[in-house]
Protein backbone atom coordinates (compact mmCIF):
# COMPACT_ATOMS: atom_id res chain seq x y z
CA UNK A 1 0.00 0.00 0.00
CA UNK A 2 2.53 2.35 1.02
CA UNK A 3 4.72 1.26 -2.53
CA UNK A 4 1.81 2.60 -4.16
CA UNK A 5 1.08 5.84 -2.72
CA UNK A 6 4.68 6.73 -3.36
CA UNK A 7 4.69 5.72 -6.86
CA UNK A 8 1.40 7.64 -7.05
CA UNK A 9 3.17 10.69 -6.16
CA UNK A 10 5.96 10.29 -7.50
CA UNK A 11 4.37 10.45 -11.03
CA UNK A 12 2.21 13.00 -10.16
CA UNK A 13 4.98 14.97 -9.97
CA UNK A 14 6.48 14.28 -13.37
CA UNK A 15 2.61 15.00 -14.26
CA UNK A 16 3.20 18.12 -12.95
CA UNK A 17 6.57 19.34 -14.60
CA UNK A 18 5.44 17.64 -18.39
CA UNK A 19 2.34 20.14 -17.76
CA UNK A 20 4.55 23.35 -16.94
CA UNK A 21 6.49 22.28 -20.34
CA UNK A 22 10.01 22.83 -18.90
CA UNK A 23 12.80 21.16 -20.18
CA UNK A 24 13.40 17.93 -18.36
CA UNK A 25 16.10 15.33 -18.88
CA UNK A 26 15.23 11.73 -18.05
CA UNK A 27 18.30 9.75 -16.91
CA UNK A 28 17.36 6.82 -16.02
CA UNK A 29 21.06 5.62 -15.54
CA UNK A 30 23.84 8.41 -15.52
CA UNK A 31 24.74 9.86 -12.03
CA UNK A 32 27.18 12.40 -10.92
CA UNK A 33 30.00 10.09 -9.95
CA UNK A 34 29.58 7.30 -12.00
CA UNK A 35 31.55 5.97 -14.54
CA UNK A 36 30.57 5.62 -17.81
CA UNK A 37 32.25 4.96 -21.63
CA UNK A 38 31.13 6.78 -25.02
CA UNK A 39 29.43 4.03 -27.21
CA UNK A 40 29.69 6.15 -30.46
CA UNK A 41 30.82 8.45 -32.74
CA UNK A 42 34.41 10.10 -32.97
CA UNK A 43 35.45 9.58 -29.31
CA UNK A 44 33.68 6.30 -28.88
CA UNK A 45 35.68 3.77 -26.18
CA UNK A 46 37.02 6.55 -24.24
CA UNK A 47 36.01 6.12 -20.59
CA UNK A 48 35.37 8.53 -18.08
CA UNK A 49 33.45 9.85 -14.93
CA UNK A 50 30.24 11.74 -15.09
CA UNK A 51 31.05 15.31 -13.08
CA UNK A 52 28.14 17.34 -14.09
CA UNK A 53 24.97 16.64 -15.94
CA UNK A 54 23.20 19.83 -17.58
CA UNK A 55 22.13 20.33 -21.29
CA UNK A 56 25.37 17.82 -21.97
CA UNK A 57 26.85 15.35 -19.58
CA UNK A 58 30.21 16.57 -18.34
CA UNK A 59 32.96 13.72 -18.43
CA UNK A 60 35.91 13.49 -17.03
CA UNK A 61 38.87 11.66 -19.18
CA UNK A 62 41.30 10.90 -15.95
CA UNK A 63 45.10 10.50 -16.71
CA UNK A 64 45.93 9.24 -13.50
CA UNK A 65 49.37 8.68 -13.41
CA UNK A 66 50.30 12.64 -13.90
CA UNK A 67 47.00 13.29 -11.32
CA UNK A 68 45.20 15.00 -14.08
CA UNK A 69 42.04 14.98 -16.69
CA UNK A 70 40.07 16.43 -19.30
CA UNK A 71 36.92 17.39 -19.09
CA UNK A 72 34.45 17.14 -22.65
CA UNK A 73 31.05 17.53 -22.95
CA UNK A 74 29.02 14.64 -24.59
CA UNK A 75 25.27 14.14 -25.45
CA UNK A 76 23.92 11.58 -22.62
CA UNK A 77 22.48 9.30 -25.41
CA UNK A 78 26.13 8.80 -26.74
CA UNK A 79 27.25 7.52 -22.55
CA UNK A 80 26.92 3.88 -20.77
CA UNK A 81 26.91 2.97 -17.48
CA UNK A 82 30.09 1.03 -16.62
CA UNK A 83 29.92 -1.46 -13.48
Amino acid sequence: MKDQESLVAELTGIERALGSRSPLDFYPRLAVGQRCRIIAGPLMGLEGVVVDRDRLCKVVLQIGILGQGAMLEVNADLLEVMD
